[in-house]
């Protein structure tokens, strides 16, 4: 399983407890950790459209939005809570040799 990296957002608000934790499973192994306060589906948007400013959005063409698997991993987290959450997943995901996409 490969895992894609993404960027880490500094700043903002850390006392409202409404980011979330997911993850997109490629059927290719790969693996995006994402963290959001939107809702996800939101986020997400369209069959992977908010995606389209970021590299994944090349993946999401190549397999298809419906061959993706879409976990919420962890909900009502405040913004550092979902951050460090980020961070242990990817680094769980690179210990076992997956590539993190970003």
């Amino acid at each position: 399983m490969r895992v894609f990296l993404k960027k880490i957002i500094r700043g903002g608000d850390n006392t409202n407890n409404n980011y979330c934790v997911y993850i997109h499973k490629f059927p290719n192994d790969y693996v995006y950790v994402g963290l959001t306060k939107q809702k996800p589906n939101e986020r997400w948007g369209k069959e992977g459209s908010g995606y389209k400013e970021q590299p994944i959005y090349k993946k999401i063409i190549e397999f298809g939005w419906n061959n993706i698997e879409h976990i919420v991993y962890k909900n009502k987290l405040s913004r550092e809570e979902a951050r460090k959450l980020e961070i242990e997943l990817i680094d769980k995901y690179r210990k076992e040799n997956k590539l993190v996409l970003y």
